[in-house]
């Protein structure tokens, strides 16, 4: 019998190629701030949990590379993956962090590689560093592999916007937090039509959300189902409303082709 891995790898490549229709146009809406939620004062702080997850070490183009996966107790049979990339500055470790509980809830492994800098780049974090990333944990769990997303938090998020534009990769679904590309920088036709999502604060002053809604109606004019969830009373900080996000975020991709 194949190992997770194996049959993860083979079933890949023909999952990518299924792919949601037509784009509708882009869909902007202003959200309170979730009731419940703590909010940040003038000076917010946040530290990583050391003993979260396990860490898996690849090599990939000569540099040793730390993934960071967490999966939740429960069936042994495929299950769906969100690949989960970071802020600057931080390790997957954050990132697993504000998702557990909804992996928790949906039964859903998480991998979170690390970028090899303080932030991600396309040269350095190449997209088949993900794709590792993947392969490396179909080692742990049996992953589903029509049952990919991929999440990404400011520095990240704008890694996982221009790959899900540029690339058909196995990622059915694509959501972000506090980031945006340039309009001009997405390119049309996009290579594959994944719906995406941009969550921004009211208040970022690193995206504000004119600069989302932008790129929110580029990402639809080069056909992907898009939209933006503007959050009131919310800025750039991710790691006081994190764990609400991935609940509401995970909620939209279980219809959004992550089903």
């Amino acid at each position: 019998m194949l190992s997770h891995r194996r049959r993860f790898i083979a079933a890949m490549a023909a999952a990518a190629l299924a792919r949601p229709g037509h784009a509708d146009p882009a869909r902007v809406e202003y959200i309170p701030y979730p009731p419940g939620v703590p909010r940040v004062g003038a000076d917010p702080a946040y530290a990583e949990p050391a003993g979260i997850g396990d860490t898996l070490f690849l090599d990939h183009g000569g540099q040793r590379r730390q993934v960071r996966v967490y999966v939740p107790q429960g069936d042994s049979g495929p299950r769906r993956s969100i690949l989960l990339l970071h802020g600057a500055g931080r390790t997957g470790r954050s990132m697993l962090d504000m998702w557990r509980a909804a992996a928790d809830r949906g039964n859903v492994v998480l991998i979170a590689p690390d970028a090899l800098g303080q932030g991600w780049s396309p040269e350095t974090d190449p997209p088949d560093l993900l794709i590792a990333a993947l392969n490396a944990a179909a080692g742990r769990a049996d992953l589903a592999p029509d049952g990919v997303a991929m999440f990404g938090h400011s520095s990240g998020g704008m890694l996982a916007q221009l790959y899900a534009n540029r690339l058909p990769g196995p990622w059915r679904s694509v959501a972000t937090h506090g980031a945006a590309l340039p309009a001009d920088a997405v390119r049309a036709p996009a290579a594959a039509s994944v719906p995406m999502r941009l969550y921004v604060g009211a208040g970022d002053h690193l995206f504000p959300p004119a600069r989302a809604r932008a790129t929110t109606e580029a990402l639809a004019a080069a056909g992907h189902p898009a939209d933006m969830i503007a959050i009131a009373g919310h800025t750039h900080w991710y790691y006081a409303i994190g764990p609400w996000l991935a609940e509401d975020c995970l909620d939209w991709m279980a219809g959004h082709g992550l089903g």
